[in-house]
């Protein structure tokens, strides 16, 4: 996997954590101010920035999204061939007469099981990464 996810995940994180605060102050602005665009008559001019903030907030997060998705693709790939190497290491052994069939079924169901932990500390590290991006922004606050 590519070794600058962490730091792309921290940078859309950062994006997203910004335009979701533009987001929060226009719809704010507009809430507020409703009476006011009211009587100035720029709604249109309003509603146009309110969209802008809108796909931006869009595109950000589709970013994010995209790149999580490649992550979990990456870790399912890995899961994957572990899971077909160690079949193919059984399979073979039991064509060559060190295994029995047996003994294969039982590698396969100790596979099966296995299957749910790795999947489980791959969505760790995920968590890991988001508590950590979320600890530098507040050390950035404090510091």
């Amino acid at each position: 996997m590519d070794p600058d996810i962490p730091e792309k995940r921290q940078i859309l994180d950062y994006q997203l954590f910004e335009q979701q605060a533009i987001n929060r102050n226009v719809t704010y602005q507009l809430i507020t101010g409703m009476q006011e665009i009211k009587l100035q008559g720029c709604e249109q001019r309003k509603r146009w920035e309110w969209e802008d903030v809108q796909a931006n907030l869009f595109d950000v997060n589709l970013k994010s999204l995209n790149l999580q998705q490649n992550q979990e693709a990456g870790s399912v790939l890995i899961n994957e061939l572990k899971n077909t190497i160690i079949t193919v290491l059984a399979a073979t052994s039991v064509l060559n007469g060190e295994l029995t069939v047996g003994m294969m079924l039982a590698i396969q169901y100790i596979i099966g099981q296995l299957n749910s932990p790795v999947e489980q500390i791959m969505g760790f590290i995920y968590k890991w990464q988001d508590v950590s991006i979320s600890i530098d922004r507040m050390n950035e606050i404090h510091c």
